[in-house]
């Protein structure tokens, strides 16, 4: 796990500097779940993609795989706009999009988070989001 969600992450180093955001990473070597590999670079690379394009200019986005007893923990923050509470409870809905979302640059689905929850899911896994409006998101997938 820990190799595979190292590998997915760094293939964002590029957009971080494109972007001129601070991507940091925090990958505990060794970690191994039983799963499907393609899947969880699926996970970090939507979690990872959403972080990049909804932060404010020059944020931060910071992605952590840690343990903690016999679970694995996965954490993409990123600083900048968040995600108002009223949305928080739909985003994890197919083709749900803030109003926010709708009006960026970026174009989308809405799917990309119900896919990511679906993968947390199967995984036996749990996909969670905190956020406060004006200054953060976290998205925490939790894997027994």
């Amino acid at each position: 796990m820990s190799s595979t969600v190292k590998n997915a992450a760094l293939s964002f180093e590029s957009l971080a500097f494109e972007y001129e955001k601070q991507f940091t990473m925090e990958i505990q070597d060794g970690l191994t779940m039983n799963g499907n590999e393609g899947n969880i670079r699926q996970l970090v690379t939507i979690l990872l993609d959403n972080a990049f394009k909804y932060s404010g200019e020059h944020s931060t986005v910071s992605i952590s795989l840690s343990s903690h007893g016999d679970k694995k923990i996965l954490l993409v923050r990123n600083t900048g706009n968040g995600i108002p509470a009223e949305d928080q409870k739909h985003i994890f809905e197919r083709f749900y999009r803030s109003e926010a979302s709708r009006n960026r640059k970026y174009g989308g689905y809405g799917l990309g988070l119900a896919i990511a929850s679906s993968i947390v899911t199967v995984h036996k896994g749990q996909l969670t989001v905190k956020s406060d409006e004006a200054t953060y998101t976290a998205f925490t997938a939790t894997f027994l």
